[in-house]
């Protein structure tokens, strides 16, 4: 940290110690209620946070996650401040005889207002909270990696993320396409699952894919944290190219296996035995000869298919920068970058404004530890069934499941399918990470609800108990 930022941060606390020092001195003689120093101590609270908040914005060249820091949390300090500030003083200036009519006529705009900051919490609290739990899946690296590896390259995941793709590419391909593409597209999609592990262990295992995953998620996150205009990022293709040549013999069976070819007539077998090829490989898969010549024709499809990778000349190595740098302007690639860091700022951080106003109602509204408990209670328990409920209603939600009519063409269908794969299963991650806590909310707004009504609980159970007997003839307790 630079030395103005040590200057900045030792002033900020000092400006929270004296302003605390001072609160304590000012109402020390004087006749209060606890919840107006509580708003006078949230007040400071709130404002050194929003200009701690403002400053690292800054230096992270985020004006406006600043700006929403300022007026978000300064701005709610500043008002909770000067409530309570008024609240303190005029409570030293009233008259005797003016007390009482300006405490009843206080207590009605305070619960007004206790009345509206409690709904915008019920309200708003899942949504900012589904924010949170995004942010926090997405703006951690390792949690990041994690999710993408077991939602699309784990060998669990694998087989049904290329069978979605396949379906979406199917789906989406336009009739007048040539034929071909169409037919290889359909027979990929019908491949078992078996089948596709397969054969990805003999190009990338899983622990390459894995691998490949973490060095493609550090590239990014480096990238999206740092003041590097392109990412950093370099694909090492070589290995993979290496695995296919070493298990080139086994792609013919497994073609065989895999692909829904007829049988070789015996014309046919007679012409592969003779070697009539051409070196071409499409004529050694048109058909599937007898086992027995399928051992023994193996080396020679794996010949051609080293032959094709030589003349297709691939590259050891992918510069994922360059590739990025010839098709996006820095300018755009820098806007997206900042958009992503507001993302996560807001993310982190916007659930804790609805937490933040539910304190200031209560302040407002409770006079005592019950009827705070009383007023904590039914939020507690709207916002937790709320919260339960659209969490429910995220794994089906109607744009995951639903093929889209109309399609950018820059878009491919594989990509759509794909991302509607990591769409569905972030969404079953967040029902599960956001039913639990507000299953809890809820569980413990009730609790609150019999402790803070227990008496009036009990009275209603002992007359209901009386009814029940008069109605079957039982004597009342």
């Amino acid at each position: 940290m630079s030395t103005f930022g040590i200057l900045f941060f030792l002033l900020l606390g000092g400006f929270v110690f004296f302003a605390f020092a001072k609160i304590m001195a000012f109402t020390k003689s004087r006749k209060k209620e606890k919840r107006f120093l509580a708003m006078l101590y949230l007040a400071v609270l709130l404002t050194g946070f929003g200009l701690a908040w403002a400053y690292t914005s800054f230096l992270e060249s985020e004006p406006s996650a600043a700006y929403m820091g300022l007026i978000v949390f300064g701005g709610l300090g500043l008002i909770l401040g000067g409530l309570g500030m008024w609240k303190v003083t005029a409570s030293q200036t009233a008259k005797p005889d003016q007390v009482h009519v300006e405490n009843k006529s206080d207590v009605s705009w305070q619960k007004g207002v206790a009345i509206v900051l409690v709904l915008f919490f019920t309200m708003t609290l899942p949504m900012t909270w589904l924010l949170k739990s995004v942010s926090r899946v997405v703006s951690d690296k390792d949690r990041a990696a994690d999710f993408l590896f077991e939602s699309l390259l784990s060998d669990r995941a694998l087989p049904e993320v290329i069978r979605k793709a396949m379906e979406y590419e199917a789906w989406l391909t336009r009739m007048d396409d040539p034929l071909e593409p169409r037919v290889i597209k359909a027979a990929i999609s019908g491949i078992e699952p078996a089948g596709m592990i397969e054969l990805f262990d003999y190009v990338a295992p899983e622990k390459e894919r894995k691998s490949l995953l973490d060095e493609v998620s550090a590239a990014i996150y480096a990238w999206i944290h740092g003041d590097e205009a392109y990412p950093v990022l370099t694909i090492q293709t070589g290995t993979f190219l290496n695995n296919l040549e070493t298990n080139a013999e086994n792609l013919l069976p497994w073609i065989y296996k895999s692909f829904p070819i007829p049988a070789c007539s015996p014309g046919q077998i007679q012409e592969i035995e003779r070697g009539d090829h051409n070196n071409d490989l499409q004529k050694l898969v048109f058909c599937v000869p007898p086992e027995s010549l399928q051992r023994k024709i193996a080396p020679m499809g794996a010949a051609l298919i080293r032959e094709k990778l030589r003349v297709n000349n691939s590259p050891d190595s992918i510069h994922i920068g360059e590739k990025i740098r010839e098709k996006i302007s820095g300018d755009k690639l820098s806007a997206a970058k900042k958009r992503i860091r507001t993302f996560f700022l807001l993310g982190s951080a916007l659930w804790l404004v609805p937490v933040v106003l539910l304190a200031i109602g209560l302040l407002l509204a409770a006079r005592s530890v019950k009827s705070a408990v009383a007023w904590l209670s039914g939020p507690l328990i709207a916002t937790g069934l709320l919260g339960m409920v659209t969490a429910s209603c995220l794994p089906g939600l109607s744009f995951l499941h639903s093929v889209p009519r109309d399609v950018p063409g820059q878009i491919p269908g594989y990509a759509l399918g794909i991302g509607r794969k990591l769409g569905i299963d972030l969404a079953v991650m967040l029902e599960k990470a956001m039913f639990a806590p507000f299953l809890l909310m809820a569980i413990a707004g009730g609790l609150l609800l019999v402790i803070a009504f227990r008496k009036e609980i009990m009275l209603l159970t002992i007359h209901t108990w009386h009814s029940f007997g008069m109605v079957f003839g039982r004597q009342p307790l």
